[in-house]
């Protein structure tokens, strides 16, 4: 057995992601308005062209997989623009999958980042829909200095590649252990000469922590909403 096999937890990483329909469509049996839109967000970090986005679209296409076309809207924001995908990003469907890209690489404010993690109730507000479930992705090239509140709504973490950076190495050791980073430094090295190890990811949650194996995306569902214009309807 390798050390990839040993340390696999790709299936409760999908199950952990592929909420049950039954579960999302689920409305209670109260005489109040309640909210029932589940809210996951994933934490995707590594370096440019560590393959986050390939990621990104391997995760939105099992999503589509899973429940149906019909039932999911996948929106990405190459730029990491918060406000651009909350006012054009979110759909009247059953699934929303939210990516935002190199959000590092920008100034986040934290008024942003509190409507951002508060979108659940945007879709009360904007469709009057109470229950399904928004799947968030975050891809980040660094810890330090990220704001507070992107670390506290963390739900779960996959890291493409280490950091020499002392305190993002110290944070990974921590969460993961010296075995698994040190299988995280070989695969960096290796997946220059074997493109396949891309599709390997280091994953963390409450409940389990080892290899998850994404594949790439047979077909690219992720809409692009930077610079999305609002259509205006013509009287002729």
């Amino acid at each position: 057995m390798t050390l990839l096999e040993r340390y696999d937890v790709t299936d409760q990483f999908w199950k952990y992601i592929l909420i049950p329909k039954e579960i999302l469509k689920r409305k209670p049996k109260v005489r109040y308005a309640t909210n029932n839109v589940q809210f996951r967000n994933i934490i995707l970090f590594g370096f440019q062209g560590s393959g986050k986005t390939e990621t990104a679209r391997g995760i939105a296409y099992e999503v589509v997989r899973f429940y149906g076309k019909r039932n999911v809207n996948c929106a990405y924001s190459e730029n990491g623009d918060i406000e651009a995908i909350l006012k054009h990003g979110i759909d009247d469907r059953l699934v929303n999958v939210l990516f935002l890209d190199n959000l590092t690489l920008r100034k986040i404010s934290k008024e942003s980042l509190r409507n951002y993690f508060r979108c659940r109730h945007l879709l009360e507000e904007k469709y009057g829909r109470r229950n399904g479930y928004i799947l968030s992705l975050i891809s980040l090239h660094r810890f330090w200095s990220i704001p507070t509140e992107l670390r506290c709504n963390m739900n779960a973490l996959l890291v493409k590649d280490s950091s020499l950076n002392p305190y993002d190495r110290q944070f990974l050791r921590k969460l993961y252990g010296d075995e698994i980073l040190e299988i995280l430094d070989k695969l960096e090295i290796l997946r220059v000469y074997h493109p396949e190890l891309m599709e390997y990811n280091m994953f963390y949650s409450k409940f389990a922590r080892g290899v998850v194996r994404i594949p790439m995306a047979k077909k690219n569902y992720l809409r692009e909403i930077d610079g999305a214009k609002i259509k205006i309807e013509l009287p002729f």
